[in-house]
C-alpha cells in the first residue's frame, strides 16, 4: 500500500513540474521563439486577425481567452495543449 502511494506521489510531482512550450512570434514579444508557459490553464495560441490580414501572434494564453477570441470573430485560429503545438 505505501509504495502505491508513493507512486502516485512521484507521478503527480513529475506531471506539474513540467510546464507548456508553445512557439512564440508575431505581434508577441519573446526572447526566443520558444516560449515557456506559467500558471495553470494555459494554451499555446496561433491566432491570424481579420482585420488587418496580416497580423497573428503565436505564444502562451489563457485557455478561455483564446477561445474567445477565436468565438468574437476577431480572428481565427487554434488553441493546444501540448508543447509547441502552435
Amino acid at each position: 500500500m505505501k509504495s502505491v502511494i508513493l507512486a502516485l506521489l512521484v507521478v503527480l510531482v513529475v506531471g506539474h513540474s513540467e510546464a507548456l512550450r508553445c512557439n512564440c512570434g508575431g505581434k508577441t514579444q519573446c526572447s526566443s521563439r520558444i516560449q515557456t508557459c506559467s500558471g495553470s490553464d494555459q494554451v499555446c495560441a496561433s491566432i491570424r486577425f481579420n482585420h488587418p490580414a496580416t497580423g497573428y501572434f503565436q505564444s502562451c494564453y489563457p485557455a478561455g481567452g483564446c477561445q474567445n477570441l477565436i468565438r468574437s470573430g476577431i480572428g481565427t485560429g487554434s488553441c493546444c495543449s501540448y508543447d509547441l503545438c502552435n
